[in-house]
Formats: C-alpha cells, sequence, structure tokens
C-alpha cells in the first residue's frame, strides 16, 4: 500500500485523523503499523506529543524493538531540534513494548498495591512449563490418594491407549480459558444452566444440534429437488417417485419440532436401499443416484449420532452424566490453579496471565489510574485481533477520551 512514503488517501485520512478512537483493520503485509508509526511521528514531530504520552502496545518483544528502531529511523530524518533530539534519546526507555513487559514494568513500580513481594521475577516459559507439569503431578497423586471416584470415572472416560494425557491437557486448557474470563465461577454456572438443562426443548446445547441438523436436511432436500427435475425431464419416473419417498422422509426433520421430536424422527428414518433398475442406457445415471442414496445414508447417521439417542429418558441421564462429569473437570482445573499458584509463589514468580490480574488490581486504585491516564495521552495498539478480554480491560482502563489508535487484521 506503501511506495516510498506516500500514503493512499484512504491511509493519509488514518493518520491524520484527531478526535476518534479508530480501529483499522487489514491484512498482513498492507502497511498498518507504517501507517501508526507515522501517525506516531507525526504527533510528536506537528504537535509536540512527548514520547512518554504513549502507550505503545506491541504483541512480541521482537515487534517492539522493531517499532522503535522504526520511530528512531522516521524521526531521524526530520528536522533537527532540541524537542526532537529528546524524543529520539527517549525512545528506548519509552512506553513502547509488548503488554506483558509493560505489565511488569508497572508492577515493579505499584507492588505494595498489588500485594506483590518487589523481588518478584517473571518466569520464563520454560519454568512455567516445569511448574504447571509439577502441579498436575501432584494434583493427580492426590486425588488418587483420596480415591476420588468422579475424578477416576473422568480419566476412564478420557484416556486414550491407557494414558492420563488427555485429561492433563483439558485441565491445562480450562485453567488457562479461566484466565481470560473475569469471573470462572459465574462462567461455569451458566453453562451448567445452559447446557445441562434437563428440558431438552430449552437446552441450548440440544437447540444448537437441532439447528445444524435442521439446517442439514434443508439443503440434503434441496438436492433431492434439484436431482427430482432432473430425472423428471429424463422421464425417469421410477427415480422420481424413489426421491419423493426419500423426500417425504427426510421433511419430518423441521426446525420448529424441537429436540425432542426431531431426535425420535431422525431415528425413524430409515436406510434407504438401492434405486430401481432402469435400461442399460441409463445405467450411469442410476450409478450417480445410488452414490447420493449413500451419501444421505451416510448423513443420517450422523445426525443419529448428534441426538444419540431417541429416547427423551435416556438422553436426560446421558446429560446428567455429562454434567457430573463437567464438574469433576472444573473442579480439577480449580484445584490445578491453587498448586499452580502455590509453586509459583514459592519461587516469588509470576507468569504472563498473573501480570494482567495484578495488573488490574494495580488500576483499581482510582488515584494510580488517574494519574497514568493523564500521562498516556494517546493509546496505540498493534495486531489488536489478538489481544484477549483481560487485556482489552486493561487497555480501556489506561485510555482516556477518544485516544486510542489500533491495528489489526479481522480475518485472522
Amino acid at each position: 500500500m506503501e511506495n516510498k512514503n506516500k500514503f493512499t488517501p484512504e491511509q493519509q485520512e488514518v493518520i491524520n485523523n484527531r478526535g476518534n478512537n479508530l480501529l483499522i483493520s487489514a491484512a498482513a503485509g498492507s502497511g498498518k503499523t507504517t501507517v501508526m508509526i507515522e501517525r506516531i511521528k507525526d504527533l510528536i514531530v506537528k504537535e509536540h506529543v512527548p514520547i512518554e504520552n504513549f502507550l505503545v502496545v506491541t504483541f512480541t518483544k521482537a515487534s517492539s524493538i522493531d517499532m522503535k528502531a522504526r520511530l528512531i529511523s522516521k524521526l531521524s530524518t526530520e528536522e533537527p531540534s532540541p524537542f526532537l533530539i529528546e524524543q529520539i534519546d527517549n525512545i528506548n526507555t519509552a512506553d513502547v513494548s509488548n503488554l506483558h513487559s509493560f505489565c511488569a514494568r508497572l508492577l515493579k513500580s505499584y507492588f505494595y498495591e498489588a500485594g506483590l513481594d518487589p523481588t518478584f521475577v517473571v518466569l520464563s516459559d520454560e519454568e512455567t512449563q516445569a511448574l504447571k507439569e509439577k502441579a498436575l503431578n501432584i494434583l493427580f497423586e492426590q486425588e488418587f490418594d483420596n480415591s476420588n471416584e468422579q475424578f477416576f470415572t473422568l480419566l476412564d472416560v478420557l484416556q486414550k491407549n491407557r494414558s492420563d494425557k488427555e485429561l492433563r491437557q483439558c485441565i491445562l486448557k480450562l485453567h488457562e480459558f479461566f484466565n481470560v474470563i473475569f469471573n470462572k465461577e459465574q462462567w461455569f454456572n451458566s453453562c451448567l444452566k445452559s447446557l445441562y438443562n434437563p428440558n431438552l426443548n430449552k437446552n441450548q446445547a440440544c437447540n444448537i444440534i437441532n439447528g445444524y441438523v435442521c439446517a442439514r436436511i434443508e439443503k440434503l432436500l434441496k438436492q433431492v429437488e434439484q436431482n427430482m427435475l432432473l430425472y423428471n425431464d429424463l422421464g425417469l419416473k421410477d427415480f422420481v417417485i424413489y426421491l419423493q419417498n426419500m423426500q417425504t422422509e427426510l421433511c419430518k426433520i423441521k426446525l420448529r419440532n424441537g429436540f425432542i421430536k426431531n431426535a425420535q424422527n431422525i431415528f425413524d428414518i430409515p436406510s434407504f436401499s438401492v434405486p430401481p433398475k432402469v435400461d442399460e442406457a441409463f445405467a450411469e445415471r442410476r450409478a450417480s443416484l445410488d452414490a447420493f442414496r449413500s451419501f444421505i445414508n451416510k448423513e443420517i447417521k450422523n445426525f443419529q449420532a448428534n441426538f444419540i439417542s431417541n429416547s427423551e429418558q435416556t438422553l436426560v441421564t446421558e446429560l446428567q452424566t455429562a454434567k457430573e462429569l463437567a464438574i469433576t473437570l472444573y473442579n480439577s482445573a480449580v484445584k490445578f490453579g491453587d498448586l499452580y499458584s502455590r509453586l509459583k509463589k514459592e519461587k516469588v514468580g509470576l507468569d504472563y496471565n498473573d501480570l494482567e490480574q495484578y495488573t488490574l488490581k494495580v488500576l483499581e486504585n482510582p488515584e494510580i489510574l488517574s494519574m497514568l491516564k493523564q500521562k498516556y495521552k494517546y493509546v496505540f495498539v498493534d495486531e489488536y485481533q489478538d489481544i484477549n478480554a483481560v487485556q482489552e480491560k486493561i487497555i480501556s482502563l489506561l485510555s482516556g477520551e477518544n485516544n486510542r489508535f489500533m491495528v489489526g487484521d479481522i480475518k485472522q
């Protein structure tokens, strides 16, 4: 998009726009980060905004280093002045970094507000991986020592080739998810209420399954109708009648029926037999219709697997079993989190999620938040599509009115 510092009219409008929060979405390599750097440069050069009044968040440490280098290069081409020289000198110590580096610096300054040991260290990926593995081992040992039957059942359901790897991964993934939401208990209770409701016609998961199957059935019916028109034009009336019978069976599945009725109907649909025989001249047409029949039969089997059973009582019983397993998995992830936190505390260490959570705690102090908001006149975020809910909360708190500029690719 950019050629020798020549910007398109749309890019130049973005660079010049003031007094608005802006979210710029464009594909990778389109020059959106270059536009962001140009906007920062203009604010420094043309409006004399000191670099210390910027908060610039990148996705990685490497990208922050690159951005600082590019910004220095840009500013160095401008007419030198004492102010500009000072800004160039200050860039390397400015708040141009990935979010976790920013959080670590903030917590070193306000450790007392977060209740942290001032000597805390940020754990490396290798260190956090080792501590997580140790926490998992302790958790499994405890559950085995306590003869937790529900835990054993969950392990039996998830294990493959007598390995506990699947359960370990599920616990880790759920723990990671807990770190990017604000209230895991509220979230889980909401899931229990909506996804494990014994009233199947009001159960959210059942409604999703019902909607999916009905949408697929509609597409299959359109294919049936297209084939009926084709064979009618060819004068193959036996094929048309064959497809009409198929159409009648498929039409029993309707969205307005609700989950329970469709669960019963889907198991009542018979496996469609081979098409009627025709003259040798239409043998290829018959082979094509037979392939379509096999496809339909396979789809019906898949739909039956989605509904599990045509018995409401069986479904409710299965749902209760699944609910108990979900509760056990949730409790296991919570226990794991407690063990992992204890191990980190022993090392006086924080992982990346801790940096975010403790930063939010510091920002709960209105005086500190007010001071930071006054400091950061402009907030820039690169690769915005990779920001999670907790990170978004931090950035939102630090932002003032209409001073955010975000770039990303929403398709990623």
